[in-house]
């Protein structure tokens, strides 16, 4: 292999197909990496199956059962945690909230299309108040990951706001916009 990189984000993320992504994806690039290549593999603070929001580096996550919306994803996720943690060793794992914030292109991600789409045509919206997350901005995350690559730091983070907030609060926030 030509190319040799010092640093792989791994930030995939297929929805239903998490599981298959982890398995057979990140594992072949866990296998074939070289050990002292930094991996930051982007997860979710939705390995936690409370919906409390602002968790810690400390807290324990924990599986959804199967039959839950999330589960796939989510336990997909923490199987990808544990697998990096368990062969690779320069590694660091970011849990993020749900991340919100324009495309490339300039197109708002799908849940704020969804919202102002709904907004626009005067279409009732119904979200959780009592499931709180800490909504992050995309371009906070990719500074965090920047700020990450240059650092010697190995391990887990949470990246986010300090505050968290239901899927409701966050909704009504772009009623003002």
């Amino acid at each position: 292999m030509k190319f040799k990189p010092t640093i792989i984000v791994w930030a995939v993320m297929s929805g239903q197909d998490e599981s298959n992504l982890i398995k057979q994806g990140f594992a072949n690039v866990l296998r074939t990496v070289n050990p002292d290549v930094k991996i930051i593999c982007v997860s979710t603070d939705g390995v936690f199956s409370q919906g409390k929001g602002n968790y810690s580096e400390t807290d324990e996550p924990s599986l959804f059962h199967a039959d839950t919306v999330l589960s796939n994803y989510s336990n997909a996720k923490l199987h990808g945690e544990a697998l990096v943690q368990s062969a690779h060793k320069n590694h660091v794992i970011i849990r993020t909230g749900p991340i919100y914030g324009r495309t490339v292109s300039g197109l708002w991600d799908k849940r704020v299309s969804h919202l102002l789409s709904c907004l626009q045509s005067k279409q009732e919206l119904y979200r959780a108040a009592n499931l709180y997350r800490t909504f992050v901005h995309v371009d906070d995350l990719s500074d965090s990951i920047i700020e990450i690559c240059g650092s010697e730091f190995t391990g887990i983070l949470h990246v986010g706001p300090s505050i968290k907030e239901s899927h409701y609060t966050f909704n009504k926030k772009w009623r003002q916009i």
